[in-house]
Parts: C-alpha cells; sequence; structure tokens
C-alpha cells in the first residue's frame, strides 16, 4: 500500500459518525474529502463530450468514465445537468473526474469556441431519428458530440447547432440505450473515424 502525503489529513471516527456522513448503504470504510478541481479546456481540443440535461448522476459518471478512457479532450456540462461532483457521479465515473477536465458551460456556442477557427468542425447529436451511426465513414478532426437527457433527448436550442445528427442502429422491439452506454458506443466508433 502507497503511503498518503504528508499533507493529508486522516481521521479514524467511530462507525456511527462515519454512517452518518456516508452517502452508500455498504460504504467501503474510507470517505475522501477534497477540493473540487477547477479545469481549464485544452488549447484547440480534438473531441469534446457535451451532457445536455443529463440528469442521472450515475449514467453522467459513466460519461466520463468513457471520455477518459477513449482519450476526450473535455466533457462540457450543459445547464440542467447535474453536478459532476455528485458523489453517485464521481462513483460512476470510478475517480476519472479526476482526469479528464470538466467543466461546466452556459452554451454549446461555448464549446465551439474552444476550437480552432481555421480548421473544420462538427457539432454531433445522438437522436434515435438521426444517420445511422455507422454510415457516416470519416469525421473531421475537431468534434463535440452531445448527449441529451434520459427523458427529453437534446433542446431545441442546442438541436439547431448540430451539424450532424446520428443514431445507433437497435434490433426492433428495443427503443433505446441509456446515455452512459449510448456514449460509450459513439465515442468509440467517431474516434476511430477521426480525421
Amino acid at each position: 500500500m502507497q503511503a498518503l502525503p504528508h499533507q493529508v489529513r486522516r481521521y479514524i471516527v467511530e462507525d456511527a459518525h462515519f454512517e452518518e456522513v456516508a452517502t452508500t448503504e455498504s460504504p467501503q470504510g474510507v470517505i475522501l474529502i477534497v477540493d473540487i478541481p477547477e479545469s481549464e479546456p485544452p488549447a484547440a481540443p480534438r473531441f469534446v463530450l457535451v451532457a445536455d440535461g443529463v440528469r442521472e448522476p450515475g449514467n453522467l459518471g459513466s460519461m466520463i468514465r468513457t471520455a477518459a478512457a477513449a482519450g476526450v479532450d473535455v466533457v462540457a456540462l450543459l445547464p440542467g445537468t447535474v453536478d459532476a461532483w455528485h458523489p453517485e457521479a464521481v462513483r460512476g465515473s470510478a475517480g476519472t473526474a479526476f482526469s479528464v477536465p470538466v467543466i461546466a458551460v452556459p452554451s454549446l456556442a461555448t464549446v465551439v469556441g474552444w476550437f480552432d477557427a481555421d480548421a473544420p468542425h462538427a457539432v454531433v447529436l445522438a437522436d434515435a431519428d438521426g444517420e445511422g451511426l455507422f454510415e457516416v465513414a470519416a469525421w473531421p478532426t475537431q468534434l463535440a458530440l452531445v448527449m441529451g437527457s434520459e427523458a427529453h433527448g437534446v433542446r431545441d436550442d442546442v438541436r439547431s447547432d448540430a451539424t450532424h445528427v446520428v443514431s445507433i442502429p437497435m434490433q426492433r422491439g428495443v427503443e433505446s440505450l441509456n446515455v452512459g452506454a449510448a456514449a460509450a458506443v459513439l465515442v468509440y466508433v467517431i474516434r476511430s473515424r477521426q480525421q
């Protein structure tokens, strides 16, 4: 086991006090209190995963975990999205929320403003009525993938800024994937086809 840095303060508390602050029924026995990191987007990011109104913290955590695993440059949270630092979101991210920039933004225009204006970019949103994901041969180097709310999808004002609308092919009788699973499929397929 690796020793903790000296600046980390450790406390041992009674079980009853521990259970008062724990947010799960069967906690691991350790609670960490940290400052929320302040993130900045990298210069001219290539891939931004955007959450628009995603309300389920576990799904957002899963999206952040996928972003970190796939090498997404930044995760942007539009208004109406659950707090990325909600305990369930942090657990769902398996700690990767500390390894990829996660930034709340006021609008999709902010995300597009991060791109290099001299290079092509795409704003792709996921929707059941979109073009088949596997029918798109290539994507530009700069891309924002927008995932909408589980119940309502992407808001109309965000939809109007999309350059592409894509869907994941599914077998008859299956209405949709949850947003975390859908984001994983889309991120990996699109990343594999970025020019």
